[in-house]
């Protein structure tokens, strides 16, 4: 019996890919010694990779389509237009930093997915030139980026805000 529980509550060294969750216990852990199973972790919703990337390019899907038209119904009030490069950029940089693997690249981090949102604003200028009536700006690119990277700034610096988007839209907290 004794042989048995010692098994049991026998110290195991932690896999490399779990070893930041146990460096306050030196990397050991108490562990049960049984038949391995899946080592899948629990995540929160919009951290699968598959569904994850889904929403972002929806999103952009949409940009290449708005960008197509020659003509955006839109309020006639100046720089308006830099207002709406701005929110929705912004939102695309936010869903890009919720895509698990596009955080992970280095040496970037969460701050690659303004990158990918400012690439994508360049070809949607790019987009953008073959349309007529339409043009390439460089204000619009630059409200692109300056979007994405203030809303993936504060998705980025604020828990609280991060919590209730990966809380899912209808959890309580």
């Amino acid at each position: 019996m004794e042989i048995r529980r010692r098994k049991i509550c026998e110290r195991v060294r932690r896999p490399p890919e779990r070893k930041r969750l146990a460096a306050g216990f030196g990397g050991f852990s108490v562990a049960r010694v049984t038949q391995p199973s899946s080592t899948t972790h629990p995540q929160p919703p919009g951290a699968r990779s598959s569904r994850a990337v889904f929403w972002p390019l929806v999103l952009m899907a949409l940009i290449f389509f708005a960008s197509s038209n020659s003509q955006i119904a839109a309020p006639n009030v100046s720089g308006i237009d830099k207002f709406g490069h701005f929110v929705v950029y912004g939102w695309l940089g936010v869903l890009w930093a919720r895509v698990p693997w596009v955080t992970r690249w280095k040496p970037l981090g969460v701050w690659t997915a303004v990158a990918v949102a400012s690439l994508y604003g360049i070809t949607d200028e790019f987009h953008q030139s073959f349309t007529p009536g339409r043009g390439v700006e460089f204000a619009d690119w630059l409200a692109d980026t300056v979007g994405a990277l203030v809303a993936v700034t504060i998705y980025a610096r604020w828990h609280g805000l991060r919590r209730w988007l990966e809380g899912g839209l209808f959890s309580r907290g």
